[in-house]
């Protein structure tokens, strides 16, 4: 077994004869053997034991295991308890998954800190056929059937099964996960280690039927092997290899050209691009979107449905998760983080009136004041001789000129409320800041950043969009407040200060 595993790791190119490598050792007769296999072809081995303080004195004996054999082959060891961790986040979820989720995350820091790039874990044949039934069971597209990969990078969220985040081609810090007994089976595991009397531990956990991948271990696979053939667990883990090369190679560079590179386009999905593909591809796509953009929202089939019917619907419409929304733009679908909480799915619109913060919060010269990512300044200047309106553009910048002696108290800044209304500049009657917005072609998921400057009647800058025509500059003005937003290095935070400072 040795040797094949050897021949696997070169032929997938996991390690480099040279290379350290942190290794999960859980105690069990997978990870064991796996540890044993790595020392033996002369890999420096830094071993992680996850204690998950769930059976006692049984999670003390794994620790003690583990510990012993890796001092009595000199092997560097480290056990992590995160039974306090399991506690706080698995709340009224699964225990399990929530435990998976930690031990990679924490593979991840410790990968880091040590200044490792491969982590490895025991992954082996017989779990590549239970994670491809396991997926299917879920209602898995294809990556679903691919299933685990030989190598992928390792990522904060939980990368531990194909349907919930299995993309070799993400990004990262490259800290990549490997397995390199994915080319054997059980049978031939627990073989190596009885011949060499390695020792390991049962979890008595793995017998319990209520997990549903025991069920598929321990009674649908044996069922299928007697019923079909022997080899029904290469057959299914042959399967996911060529799905697996088919996604990762074929459907990649059969995509149309502005979804090739699609990770880089900024969060959005062109939908003309996406009218081209079939729902087969799209689906595809929206899962590997989902996993790369909203990796907390719920990778299901209803969810890849909902999406693709924002196709055809209408601008503004959106798929609203707690962990952020998906929504249909004119010209792409938007994938965005912000979370919508507690706003009616009919009403886009109505997340500005309920959701987001609308304190205003005055403007002073000489004191920038944050607006999201964006700052405003206010300078009041003094003019020689007649002036028109200024407005000048650029990529994440305005600015704009009006007559103080038209501004009524103080100025202030805010986001826009539902029933705003303003006069822009160049018109005669009002109009609705909403309406403004639709006219001026501004993304349903871009309203809800934008600001308004008012006084203390009126809004009289849309800001970054349209001064108010009531305070536009005319002959007889003489003192005239400059308002500019635009990005800035330093972070300064504006204080509540006294009206008597305007001029």
């Amino acid at each position: 077994m040795k040797s094949t595993v050897r021949n696997y790791i070169r032929e997938h190119s996991l390690l480099q004869d040279s290379d350290p490598v942190v290794v999960g050792v859980s105690g069990g007769v997978d990870s064991m053997s796996l540890l044993h296999i790595l020392y033996e072809l002369g890999y420096d081995i830094f071993a992680v034991h996850f204690n998950h303080e769930l059976r006692g004195r049984e999670s003390d004996a794994d620790v003690q295991c583990v510990s012993d054999y890796c001092a009595g082959l000199g092997i560097s060891f480290l056990s992590v308890r995160l039974g306090n961790e399991i506690r706080k986040q698995s709340g009224s979820g699964s225990i399990q998954e929530c435990a998976r989720r930690l031990r990679y995350n924490h593979f991840r820091r410790i990968a880091v800190a040590k200044g490792i790039r491969h982590v490895a874990v025991a992954h082996n044949r017989n779990d590549q056929a239970e994670t491809v039934l396991l997926n299917l069971k879920r209602g898995t597209g294809l990556d679903g059937m691919a299933a685990m990969r030989a190598s992928r990078v390792l990522n904060h969220f939980d990368p531990s099964e194909a349907y919930q985040g299995e993309d070799p081609h993400d990004s990262g810090d490259r800290i990549h996960l490997i397995r390199p007994l994915l080319c054997v089976r059980r049978r031939q595991i627990e073989s190596y280690v009885a011949d060499r009397a390695i020792p390991w531990r049962e979890d008595k956990s793995n017998q319990d039927l209520r997990y549903t991948r025991n069920r598929i271990r321990h009674e649908i696979i044996p069922e299928h092997a007697r019923g079909i053939r022997p080899d029904f667990i290469d057959d299914i883990a042959e399967a996911a290899e060529a799905v697996a090369r088919v996604v990762d190679e074929v459907i990649p560079e059969s995509l149309p050209g502005p979804l090739r590179n699609w990770t880089h386009l900024d969060r959005r999905l062109p939908i003309e691009s996406l009218m081209q593909l079939s729902t087969v591809l799209r689906s595809w796509l929206y899962l590997r979107a989902l996993r790369r953009w909203l990796p907390a929202a719920p990778a299901r089939s209803t969810t890849i449905s909902a999406i693709d019917s924002l196709l055809r619907s209408q601008p503004g419409r959106r798929v609203q998760f707690k962990s952020g929304c998906i929504w249909r733009e004119r010209t792409a679908i938007h994938f965005d983080r912000r979370p919508v909480a507690g706003v009616a799915k009919a009403d886009p619109e109505s997340i500005l009136d309920s959701e987001l913060d609308s304190r205003s919060i005055e403007l002073v010269p000489g004191i920038s004041v944050r607006v999201d990512d964006r700052y405003v300044d206010l300078e009041i200047k003094s003019l020689d001789g007649a002036q028109s309106v200024i407005t000048e553009r650029g990529e994440d910048c305005c600015r704009v000129f009006l007559d103080l002696k038209k501004v009524t108290g103080s100025l202030t800044v805010r986001r826009w409320r539902a029933g705003d209304r303003f006069v822009p500049l160049g018109m005669k009657g009002s109009k609705k800041v909403k309406s403004y917005l639709t006219d001026v072609k501004v993304e349903s998921s871009l309203r809800s950043d934008v600001h308004v400057v008012c006084d203390d009647e009126k809004i009289v800058w849309l800001v970054g969009h349209r001064l108010d025509n009531r305070v536009r500059l005319d002959k007889d003005s003489r003192i005239v407040a400059r308002l500019c937003v635009g990005s800035k290095i330093v972070d300064m935070t504006s204080v509540p200060v006294d009206k008597s400072r305007h001029p």
